[in-house]
């Protein structure tokens, strides 16, 4: 198993692993840990040369979709699998080729959110929108940022390290996260920029 460290989780794992290979005896799991900055680019080229790992930790999970194996044949119980995780999350591993297929799970799940800069929003008179309602749109956060940019000449409306999570982004499912990559990335594309 390829694996990268966050912090302790390895440990845990390895841990998790021991218990594994106690319980079924002639099983070994090799835990090979590298660093995060590099995992992706040492298994691309496993991949491609078919000495990819049984098991990797990886956060670009489409990157390798079409690679990975469906686990279905070999679940006892696939439905009440497919049944504990959310659609988006099974649908970023699968390909076109195989579009129900049960590849693997989430060990760990990233929110990622903007922050808010009060202060500017009350200089330009737009209402923070999650003060006026229980449940706001990405469409309705990106244009109340536009707004107190263009009030406040801001040069940034919505910054963020991520282009789609600055341009607003939609929950992007499986087959169509390509598609809607590129879509946000032109979107960002677009927004005013100043200075």
């Amino acid at each position: 198993m390829m694996w990268y460290d966050d912090g302790t989780e390895g440990q845990t794992m390895r841990e998790l692993l021991d218990r594994f290979e106690k319980e079924n005896p002639g099983i070994t799991v090799v835990m090979d840990t590298v660093a995060y900055k590099d995992i992706h680019n040492i298994l691309q080229g496993q991949v491609e040369t078919g000495t990819g790992p049984d098991m990797a930790r990886v956060t670009d999970v489409r990157r390798f979709a079409g690679k990975y194996l469906d686990m279905r044949p070999t679940m006892a119980d696939a439905a009440a699998w497919e049944a504990n995780w959310p659609e988006q999350v099974l649908d970023s591993m699968r390909s076109d080729a195989n579009p129900t297929g049960l590849h693997g799970f989430p060990t760990q799940f990233t929110v990622t959110g903007p922050f808010i800069n009060r202060t500017l929003f009350e200089q330009a008179g737009v209402p923070v929108p999650s003060d006026t309602s229980d449940k706001v749109t990405w469409d309705e956060w990106v244009t109340a940022a536009k707004k107190v940019a263009e009030a406040t000449e801001t040069p940034t409306p919505l910054p963020s390290t991520a282009p789609a999570i600055a341009s607003g982004a939609p929950p992007l499912h499986g087959r169509h996260l390509r598609q809607s990559r590129r879509l946000l990335h032109r979107r960002f594309a677009r927004l005013p920029r100043r200075g």
